[in-house]
Protein backbone atom coordinates (compact mmCIF):
# COMPACT_ATOMS: atom_id res chain seq x y z
CA UNK A 1 0.00 0.00 0.00
CA UNK A 2 2.81 2.49 1.06
CA UNK A 3 4.45 1.59 -2.33
CA UNK A 4 1.77 2.81 -4.45
CA UNK A 5 0.79 5.72 -2.38
CA UNK A 6 4.71 6.81 -3.23
CA UNK A 7 4.28 6.13 -7.19
CA UNK A 8 1.00 8.32 -7.32
CA UNK A 9 2.51 11.26 -5.10
CA UNK A 10 5.81 10.78 -7.37
CA UNK A 11 3.31 10.70 -10.55
CA UNK A 12 1.41 13.87 -9.37
CA UNK A 13 5.02 15.96 -8.87
CA UNK A 14 6.12 14.88 -12.02
CA UNK A 15 2.76 16.09 -13.55
CA UNK A 16 3.16 19.03 -12.18
CA UNK A 17 6.56 19.68 -12.95
CA UNK A 18 5.57 18.81 -16.44
CA UNK A 19 2.93 21.76 -16.10
CA UNK A 20 5.01 24.50 -14.76
CA UNK A 21 7.53 23.70 -17.38
CA UNK A 22 4.38 23.26 -20.75
CA UNK A 23 3.67 26.91 -18.77
CA UNK A 24 7.18 28.66 -18.56
CA UNK A 25 7.61 27.44 -22.25
CA UNK A 26 4.32 29.83 -23.26
CA UNK A 27 5.76 32.56 -21.50
CA UNK A 28 9.18 32.47 -23.42
CA UNK A 29 9.02 34.59 -26.46
CA UNK A 30 10.59 32.80 -29.35
CA UNK A 31 11.66 34.53 -32.56
CA UNK A 32 10.75 31.86 -35.07
CA UNK A 33 7.82 33.40 -37.27
CA UNK A 34 5.74 30.24 -36.50
CA UNK A 35 3.05 29.56 -34.12
CA UNK A 36 3.52 27.63 -31.68
CA UNK A 37 7.01 26.69 -31.65
CA UNK A 38 8.33 25.88 -28.14
CA UNK A 39 11.29 24.51 -26.84
CA UNK A 40 10.31 21.42 -25.24
CA UNK A 41 10.62 21.41 -22.05
CA UNK A 42 7.53 19.69 -20.90
CA UNK A 43 9.53 17.18 -23.05
CA UNK A 44 12.75 16.61 -20.61
CA UNK A 45 10.03 15.51 -17.23
CA UNK A 46 8.63 13.07 -19.93
CA UNK A 47 11.63 11.21 -20.88
CA UNK A 48 12.99 11.20 -17.80
CA UNK A 49 9.90 9.42 -16.45
CA UNK A 50 10.07 7.04 -19.47
CA UNK A 51 13.87 5.97 -18.20
CA UNK A 52 13.40 6.61 -14.75
CA UNK A 53 9.70 4.78 -14.26
CA UNK A 54 8.99 3.17 -17.30
CA UNK A 55 6.63 4.13 -20.24
CA UNK A 56 3.06 3.53 -18.25
CA UNK A 57 4.08 6.17 -15.80
CA UNK A 58 5.64 8.40 -18.21
CA UNK A 59 2.47 8.26 -20.70
CA UNK A 60 -0.02 9.36 -17.73
CA UNK A 61 2.16 12.05 -17.14
CA UNK A 62 2.65 13.17 -20.47
CA UNK A 63 -1.39 12.52 -21.13
CA UNK A 64 -2.03 14.54 -17.73
CA UNK A 65 0.06 17.30 -18.43
CA UNK A 66 -1.53 17.84 -22.08
CA UNK A 67 -5.24 17.69 -20.78
CA UNK A 68 -4.21 19.73 -17.79
CA UNK A 69 -2.42 22.38 -19.48
CA UNK A 70 -5.08 22.68 -22.51
CA UNK A 71 -7.76 23.01 -19.77
CA UNK A 72 -6.06 25.87 -17.87
CA UNK A 73 -3.92 27.37 -21.00
CA UNK A 74 -5.19 26.43 -23.59
CA UNK A 75 -8.70 25.18 -25.76
CA UNK A 76 -10.04 21.93 -27.32
CA UNK A 77 -8.16 22.67 -30.33
CA UNK A 78 -4.37 22.95 -28.22
CA UNK A 79 -5.11 19.46 -26.27
CA UNK A 80 -6.48 17.60 -29.85
CA UNK A 81 -3.43 18.12 -31.52
CA UNK A 82 -1.00 18.23 -28.69
CA UNK A 83 -2.44 14.92 -27.84
CA UNK A 84 -2.18 13.72 -31.93
CA UNK A 85 1.76 15.07 -31.80
CA UNK A 86 2.42 13.34 -27.88
CA UNK A 87 1.00 10.21 -29.22
CA UNK A 88 3.40 9.83 -32.06
CA UNK A 89 6.23 11.18 -30.10
CA UNK A 90 5.34 8.73 -26.96
CA UNK A 91 5.43 5.89 -29.41
CA UNK A 92 8.28 6.63 -31.08
CA UNK A 93 10.27 7.70 -27.97
CA UNK A 94 9.25 4.24 -26.30
CA UNK A 95 10.59 2.13 -29.39
CA UNK A 96 14.21 4.50 -30.03
CA UNK A 97 14.70 4.02 -25.86
CA UNK A 98 14.02 -0.02 -26.46
CA UNK A 99 15.95 -0.46 -29.42
CA UNK A 100 19.11 0.88 -27.78
CA UNK A 101 20.38 2.45 -30.35
CA UNK A 102 19.93 6.09 -29.13
CA UNK A 103 20.90 7.78 -25.96
CA UNK A 104 18.85 10.04 -23.84
CA UNK A 105 19.09 12.96 -25.63
CA UNK A 106 18.60 11.21 -29.05
CA UNK A 107 15.61 9.41 -27.52
CA UNK A 108 14.88 13.52 -26.54
CA UNK A 109 15.35 14.64 -30.29
CA UNK A 110 13.65 11.59 -31.65
CA UNK A 111 10.65 12.77 -29.25
CA UNK A 112 10.72 16.21 -30.27
CA UNK A 113 10.54 16.03 -34.17
CA UNK A 114 7.76 13.46 -33.98
CA UNK A 115 5.76 15.60 -32.05
CA UNK A 116 5.82 17.95 -34.83
CA UNK A 117 5.24 15.44 -37.68
CA UNK A 118 2.30 14.31 -35.43
CA UNK A 119 0.76 17.83 -35.39
CA UNK A 120 1.38 18.62 -38.74
CA UNK A 121 -0.55 15.19 -40.06
CA UNK A 122 -3.60 16.53 -37.85
CA UNK A 123 -3.55 19.84 -39.58
CA UNK A 124 -2.89 18.47 -42.97
CA UNK A 125 -6.00 15.75 -42.22
CA UNK A 126 -7.70 18.64 -41.04
CA UNK A 127 -6.90 21.37 -43.26
CA UNK A 128 -5.89 19.34 -46.61
CA UNK A 129 -7.94 15.64 -45.95
CA UNK A 130 -7.68 14.32 -49.80
CA UNK A 131 -3.57 15.46 -49.35
CA UNK A 132 -2.88 12.38 -46.79
CA UNK A 133 -5.37 10.01 -48.57
CA UNK A 134 -4.79 10.66 -52.41
CA UNK A 135 -1.38 12.75 -51.76
CA UNK A 136 -2.94 16.08 -53.59
CA UNK A 137 -4.86 18.52 -52.61
CA UNK A 138 -8.76 18.16 -52.93
CA UNK A 139 -11.60 19.70 -51.28
CA UNK A 140 -10.67 20.64 -47.18
CA UNK A 141 -12.59 23.13 -45.97
CA UNK A 142 -10.11 25.80 -47.55
CA UNK A 143 -11.46 25.20 -50.95
CA UNK A 144 -14.49 25.30 -53.07
CA UNK A 145 -17.06 22.49 -53.34
CA UNK A 146 -16.72 21.15 -56.81
CA UNK A 147 -19.89 18.56 -55.45
CA UNK A 148 -22.33 18.50 -58.21
CA UNK A 149 -26.62 17.66 -57.93
CA UNK A 150 -26.41 14.26 -60.00
CA UNK A 151 -30.29 15.10 -60.59
CA UNK A 152 -29.51 18.60 -61.89
CA UNK A 153 -28.82 18.89 -65.83
CA UNK A 154 -26.25 20.78 -66.94
CA UNK A 155 -27.80 23.64 -68.25
CA UNK A 156 -29.54 24.48 -64.64
CA UNK A 157 -27.59 26.77 -62.14
CA UNK A 158 -28.44 25.61 -58.38
CA UNK A 159 -29.11 27.67 -55.28
CA UNK A 160 -24.76 27.64 -54.49
CA UNK A 161 -23.29 28.89 -57.25
CA UNK A 162 -26.03 31.64 -57.14
CA UNK A 163 -24.93 32.19 -53.96
CA UNK A 164 -22.17 35.01 -52.60
CA UNK A 165 -18.43 33.41 -52.65
CA UNK A 166 -16.86 33.98 -49.11
CA UNK A 167 -13.51 34.01 -48.99
CA UNK A 168 -11.92 32.09 -45.73
CA UNK A 169 -8.44 32.80 -44.37
CA UNK A 170 -6.86 29.36 -44.27
CA UNK A 171 -3.80 28.48 -42.81
CA UNK A 172 -1.16 25.26 -42.82
CA UNK A 173 2.47 24.90 -41.91
CA UNK A 174 4.13 24.31 -45.39
CA UNK A 175 8.12 23.91 -45.37
CA UNK A 176 8.75 25.28 -41.92
CA UNK A 177 6.78 28.32 -42.24
CA UNK A 178 2.89 29.65 -42.01
CA UNK A 179 1.84 30.16 -45.46
CA UNK A 180 -1.84 31.54 -45.96
CA UNK A 181 -4.40 31.51 -48.53
CA UNK A 182 -7.28 32.05 -49.78
CA UNK A 183 -10.32 29.30 -50.61
CA UNK A 184 -13.60 29.56 -51.48
CA UNK A 185 -16.78 28.39 -49.87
Amino acid sequence: MRKKTEKTAQLGLLTALALIAGYIELLIPMPVGIPGVKPGLANLVVVWALYALGPYEALAVNGMRILLSGFLFGNLSMILYSLAGAAMSFVCMYLAKKSGAFTILGVSIVGGVTHNVGQLLVAMAVLEPDLLRTGAPGRGPCHGSSHRDPGRRSGETGASEKAELKTVQCSFFSSGSLAYFSGFI
